[in-house]
């Protein structure tokens, strides 16, 4: 494979920023480097003998036993007929398959977004052929502090309506960050991204959770201009107070800075956010955990939270029940009203004993109605110790940060 090198530029010649500008970095100028570099490479997707290329190394990989791959950005791959992107998928597909048994397929992953785009760029019967090759869909939410931008549960609602549509329904996989944005920690703040990994559990299907971000690990940074590097959450992950944070040996230089707070923000001492992050997987993975009667069949927690949205009943609203005010405050529950979710993702403690106050954000009444906070609500999972194992709800008390998971009773 040819890849083309480019000659750097002088400060006064200027340069185009990288093509997939990354929406989180505006205002942080793209500098060109002074030395030679390797350019933007475009391959001819409709090629042949690329698709062969292409074959050989998935091959490669398949060989090797891993369980799949997941293809980004499909919307960026250059084609001469936006047609051949559903060709290709289905060539990819039937490798998958060729290396698949009768109890372990394959995996094909992709991204909403880019699933999205290809739909308004292709014909809809040929799109319409892509949804059956695909087995995980890559789901991100955008949640930041302090009510800015609580419109979760619009993202969620609209992202299982797109893909509702289709007769095979893939596998949600959903996130609050990974690879190509900054971190959660920088968004909502360290003491509050527990709480959105809470968030993630609760919906259905599975989450992925960047590493770090269950320590609150933070962007890398400058430590001369304090700007966050372009790729700072790629930060060295943070393992102990020892130098380098025991990431790397003594000698050796990592390829970004440590975040000056790996001192007291590392893996040895947020061991207890680690066992909580252990509990909540737990909590997400097991049907025998915390079950529950409802009627004749009896089932867990996170499965009739799942489930219940996935396949609803005939007279159940396809959507969750959503709350949010710009104080920070988060809850969902499910259609019948016996699990809730809670998290206040502002800077102030939050109660619930005089009503739901917020001076710029409106209550909704018909969520937190007086019946509703009266009910009794057994604590199934908590970020913080506050909390009783039961509590009424309206004797309930949120820290800043905190997320509850919990039952009420019938």
């Amino acid at each position: 494979m040819q890849i083309i090198y480019t000659e750097g530029q002088n400060d006064n010649l200027g340069e185009e920023p990288p093509l997939e500008n990354n929406p989180d970095y505006l205002g942080r100028t793209w500098t060109p480097p002074h030395r030679t570099f390797g350019n933007h490479l475009f391959l001819n997707w409709s090629n042949p003998l690329l698709q062969l290329e292409m074959r050989s190394i998935l091959e490669l990989w398949l060989s090797q036993g891993i369980d799949g791959f997941y293809m980004k950005h499909l919307e960026n791959l250059h084609v001469s007929d936006t047609d051949h992107i559903a060709q290709i998928l289905h060539q990819w597909r039937q490798i998958l398959d060729s290396y698949s048994t009768n109890s372990t397929r394959k995996l094909l992953m992709v991204s909403h977004d880019s699933i999205k785009h290809l739909q308004y760029i292709m014909d809809p019967l040929t799109f319409m052929a892509i949804p059956p090759f695909i087995d995980m869909v890559d789901a991100s939410l955008n949640l930041k502090s302090n009510g800015t931008n609580f419109g979760v549960g619009e993202e969620v609602a609209e992202i299982r309506k797109f893909w509702s549509q289709f007769p095979f329904l893939p596998s949600i996989v959903w996130h609050l960050g990974g690879v190509e944005t900054l971190r959660l920690n920088g968004r909502i703040g360290g003491d509050s991204n527990m709480a959105g990994l809470f968030l993630l559990s609760i919906l259905p299907g599975s989450f992925s959770a960047f590493y770090g971000d269950e320590i609150g690990l933070q962007d890398s940074i400058d430590l001369t201009t304090l700007e966050t590097y372009r790729g700072g959450q790629l930060a060295p992950m943070q393992w102990t107070t020892g130098l380098q944070a025991n990431f790397t040996p003594e000698e050796s230089t990592p390829w970004l800075p440590l975040h000056p707070n790996y001192i007291t923000r590392n893996v040895a001492s947020k061991s207890g956010q680690l066992r909580l992050f252990k509990k909540l997987i737990q909590l997400k993975r097991s049907e025998e955990f915390f079950s529950a009667e409802y009627g004749s069949t009896r089932t867990s927690l996170m499965h009739t939270l799942a489930v219940r949205f996935s396949v609803p009943f005939e007279d159940e609203p396809l959507d969750y029940e959503w709350y949010y005010n710009q104080c920070g405050l988060l809850a969902a529950r499910t259609v019948l009203g016996d699990v809730l979710f809670v998290a206040n993702f502002g800077t102030d403690s939050m109660g619930f004993k005089d009503g739901i106050k917020c001076q710029d954000g409106e209550s909704k009444a018909d969520f937190f109605t007086t019946e509703y906070m009266k009910k009794q609500m057994e604590i199934v999972l908590t970020t913080k110790n506050s909390q009783k194992d039961q509590e009424i709800f309206q004797d309930l008390v949120l820290e800043a940060g905190e997320a509850v998971i919990g039952r009420f009773f019938t």
